[in-house]
């Protein structure tokens, strides 16, 4: 369950153990960073955040893949995925998904 309430003149996101405060200049940092990123580095980034796996199962933002994808993978692959978008992610992720759909 994810619950937003404002604070001051952010707002902070709850779910599960985890809190993220928000910041308006954070927010909109974030959003200018966004706007220096390719097409396909955005495509990456939509991917990550979604809650739909490749196999269309449900995943969690922030994870590559649902946990059955995951476990499929070998190790290596595994490891690779966390590097980050813009410094291999995208041949990490791309690897991993011909490997999952072969």
């Amino acid at each position: 369950m994810t619950i937003a309430y404002p604070k001051g003149r952010g707002f902070v996101i709850a779910w599960g153990f985890y809190t993220l405060v928000l910041k308006d200049t954070e927010i909109s940092e974030q959003e200018d960073a966004a706007d220096g990123l390719t097409e396909d580095e955005k495509f990456y980034l939509e991917e990550l955040m979604s809650n739909e796996c490749q196999c269309g199962n449900g995943k969690k933002p922030r994870f590559s893949f649902c946990y059955r994808c995951y476990l499929q993978l070998p190790q290596t692959m595994k490891n690779s995925l966390y590097d980050h978008v813009g410094e291999g992610y995208e041949e990490s992720y791309d690897a991993a998904v011909e490997y999952l759909n072969t």
